[in-house]
């Protein structure tokens, strides 16, 4: 089968199957694909992303507990419960809580509070009612304001600290215990972090982008909502407190229109839930139209692919007579010193019908094989004649490995195998005379296949020995490539 009908029925198969794969895709294929593999492919992604944006906001908040455990380190801090501090007291404790303030950026203020809910020391100007060279009096803690009652959380709190979210001031409240010589616990050390700082944050780790949100809630993090309408605020800080589960998705509605929300547990008190919009779930046009287009390129190559599976009859013919070719010349070299041209006449038209058998096997078609032995049995028969020519005698061109060669190449090089001795031209060289002579005979000829576009090079060839006259026995010397046909002797009267 030509290249090009191959080329023709894999495209006509492909149209067919592609309309019907079309037909198939928007009968509900996509919608099989969107639920069975689309849903969970984006489902996984999100879930990673609100993993990797928790992993962040815990590298955030594990770096400002270190900072603010400073604190443990300074057993003056906890005379500032004491009704009098003295001079160097209130300068150190300046000093450290400015310090601290500084290597954690984003730190907006600093309170001592103790379980009576008085401040002991506050860095917010706000706070402060009077002060003298020894004392300091500032307005009492108001639990209602603030979102959280250190009465409470002295009992329970370690030295490990805790965070606490206000959402409605938009911070971040690290709480620690401070503790005098004796162990006992005299108040809290409370610093108030901006959650500006913790977007800059995400932003410089790459998990968040410009244009990205960040909003807080009680007990977690809300990334690309804002803003934030209270209703579902509350419905989120619910499902936070009551969430055992380390990953899980909220679905939720805002103005019309359903949201998921992806969250993930993070380390210190909360959760971070990245915002999908539903259309998320959808395949694109887009996409659609890129499967489409990726099945219908993929369908024709297989089908062309198939097609040439089976290589082509004509190519096989012409790699058997190349085989063949190449055998007859190896015969006639190893034997050159020996030819008996009517032996070998007869021993060729003894075997040509073997031969063809051979050269045609599994070409298929009766039709088919009958065409080529037909053109087989020509050459044959012009082989033969000159065969006989040269048993008896007759002015006939004379037969050696260069003019063998330089016919199986002359004819592979035009797509053709052609044996033709109606005008052949022989040149040879001897004793400086250059002889041209032709003979003419019947028009007969061996045309393996008229169609074949291409034939690749003798390579079997290459590696035979260049071989003078038959009728001068020399040796025979260092192999030439066949591509180039060199000179052959003069032809005998």
């Amino acid at each position: 089968m030509k290249s090009g009908v191959k080329i023709a029925l894999s495209l006509l198969i492909s149209v067919v199957v592609f309309a019907a794969f079309i037909v198939i895709s928007f009968s509900g294929l996509f919608d099989y694909i969107e639920t069975t593999f689309y849903h969970t492919r984006i489902k996984e992604l999100k879930e990673n992303e609100s993993r990797q944006i928790s992993a962040v906001i815990n590298q955030y908040n594990e770096s400002n507990f270190d900072t603010y455990k400073i604190i443990y380190d300074n057993a003056f801090l906890s005379r500032n419960f004491l009704p009098n501090l003295s001079q160097e007291d209130i300068f150190n404790t300046d000093n450290l809580l400015e310090t601290i303030a500084k290597e954690a950026s984003g730190t907006l203020f600093v309170r001592l509070i103790d379980a009576d809910l008085k401040i002991h020391y506050s860095s917010l100007e706000s706070d402060l009612k009077e002060s003298s060279r020894f004392r300091r009096v500032y307005q009492n803690f108001n639990p209602e304001t603030e979102g959280f009652n250190p009465s409470e959380i002295i009992k329970n709190i370690t030295e490990e600290g805790l965070l606490r979210i206000d959402s409605a001031r938009n911070m971040l409240i690290y709480i620690f215990p401070v503790i005098d010589n004796v162990g006992s616990v005299k108040g809290l050390a409370v610093f108030y972090s901006s959650a500006k700082e913790l977007y800059q944050f995400l932003i410089k780790q790459s998990v968040l982008e410009l244009g990205n949100t960040l909003s807080l809630v009680n007990g977690g993090y809300i990334i690309n909502i804002e803003p934030l309408p209270t209703a579902i605020a509350s419905e989120i800080e619910k499902v936070f407190s009551t969430e055992t589960e380390n990953a899980f998705m909220i679905p939720v509605t805002i103005d019309g229109s359903e949201i998921y929300i992806f969250c993930s547990r993070t380390e210190y008190n909360g959760f971070s839930g990245v915002k999908v919009d539903s259309s998320e779930f959808i395949l694109s046009a887009g996409l659609k139209y890129l499967l489409i287009a990726s099945f219908g390129i993929t369908l024709f190559l297989i089908v062309f692919l198939l097609f040439n599976l089976r290589q082509d009859s004509e190519t096989v013919l012409v790699d058997r007579i190349k085989t063949l070719q190449v055998s007859f010349l190896k015969e006639f070299i190893n034997k050159k010193d020996e030819l008996n041209w009517k032996s070998i006449h007869d021993n060729i038209n003894q075997h040509k019908e073997e031969i063809n058998r051979e050269i045609t096997k599994g070409l298929g078609k009766t039709a088919v094989k009958a065409e080529y032995n037909e053109l087989l049995e020509k050459n044959w028969k012009e082989i033969l004649d000159i065969l006989s020519d040269k048993s008896s005698g007759q002015d006939v061109p004379q037969l050696n490995a260069k003019n063998i060669e330089a016919i199986i190449q002359n004819a592979l090089s035009k797509g053709n195998f052609v044996i033709n001795a109606d005008k052949s031209t022989i040149i040879t060289s001897r004793n400086d005379n250059v002889i041209q002579s032709q003979k003419n005979r019947p028009d007969a000829g061996l045309k393996v296949s008229e169609a074949i576009n291409e034939v690749e090079a003798l390579e079997e060839v290459e590696a035979l020995e260049e071989v003078e006259e038959v009728e001068e026995v020399e040796e025979v010397e260092e192999v030439e490539e066949v591509e180039e046909v060199e000179e052959v002797e003069e032809v005998e009267a």
